[in-house]
């Protein structure tokens, strides 16, 4: 029931979002689909998109994003679009659930909780962004690996990987840490030949004499910092962000030694936390920041019990439910 009031909570606000006002990216996003549902191809109306936006085509093949999620949106009709993200926001909070509620009986209620906050501010201005919709792919991928399920775990974490290249990271985290890699091999082959196509056709629609948006930021300050690991630019939001982001990272250190799903989200989040702060892109958080903070529970349970010593093979005991 908490997840179904989130979900239409976040569906809610950004079907309330003035339709006249757009995030830049957002606008490429939604130029990019209309030309789709219009007859034009994905990489042509990208392209297009990108040229509206900067007044040139792209140089670079990391301004184009995989066409997974925008080949399955463009199949439905633009004013259903809103409609259908909430679907994506149910799906979060379902997985966020499941993720919590192994610590006690507030871990779920906690991580439904602080996973809405993340979506309701995404719904406004971010809902076309892959980053969110391949956040649910990311937790059932971690969910699977807790549970040894070794191949739906690959599917997943390759799936989201599809829909944005920066989950690829997970996944190759995962391959790392499995017990079992009899699925990963091939599906690892599969989702390299997806990289290789994608970034031969991408290629296509690139012009040496394009712009690039650069990497980076001229102002990098604590506030800056603070906006780039949380869901809103605003103190409740880096409360959110930072304190949920701390507690979630003591939880999965607490599970590191029993938990490949744990010990998986915890490395790739080790690696997109200084992605997100020094390259400059703050919606980059969406693909950690709520995951994570789906441990926070579990974070305030370490901290209580030994906040000096949290273990990293800590047994789990065998009475708590983690299915």
């Amino acid at each position: 029931m908490l997840a179904l009031v989130f979900a239409v909570l976040a569906t809610v606000m950004g079907l309330r979002t003035n339709p006249h006002l757009e995030d830049v990216d957002e606008a490429v996003y939604s130029h990019t689909l209309v030309a789709m549902q219009h007859g034009m191809g994905y990489y042509p109306a990208m392209r297009e998109a990108l040229v509206s936006k900067e007044g040139a085509p792209p140089s670079e093949i990391r301004a184009v994003r995989p066409p997974t999620m925008f080949v399955v949106v463009s199949a439905i009709p633009r004013p259903l679009w809103r409609w259908a993200v909430g679907l994506v926001f149910l799906a979060s909070l379902l997985l966020a659930w499941r993720l919590g509620r192994s610590v006690e009986q507030f871990g779920g209620p906690i991580a439904v909780a602080v996973m809405g906050l993340w979506l309701m501010s995404a719904s406004a201005f971010l809902y076309l962004h892959a980053e969110l919709w391949g956040l649910p792919l990311l937790l059932g991928g971690v969910l699977a690996l807790r549970n040894e399920r070794w191949a739906a775990a690959a599917v997943l974490l390759a799936s989201a990987a599809a829909v944005r290249e920066l989950y690829a990271v997970a996944f190759v985290v995962g391959f790392v840490v499995t017990q079992d890699r009899k699925w990963w091999w091939p599906v690892g082959a599969l989702g390299a030949g997806f990289a290789v196509v994608h970034a031969g056709l991408a290629s296509a629609i690139l012009s040496p004499t394009g712009t690039q948006t650069p990497f980076g930021t001229d102002h990098l300050t604590w506030q800056y910092v603070c906006n780039a690991l949380s869901p809103f630019d605003h103190p409740l939001g880096w409360f959110v962000g930072l304190a949920g982001g701390a507690l979630g990272a003591a939880g999965l250190v607490r599970r590191w030694g029993y938990d490949r799903g744990a010990r998986t989200l915890l490395l790739h989040a080790a690696v997109m936390v200084p992605l997100a702060v020094f390259v400059g892109r703050n919606y980059w958080a969406l693909t950690m920041g709520p995951a994570v903070a789906c441990f926070a529970a579990e974070g305030v349970v370490a901290m209580a019990n030994a906040p000096w010593r949290i273990g990293l093979a800590r047994p789990r005991p065998s009475r708590a439910v983690s299915s």
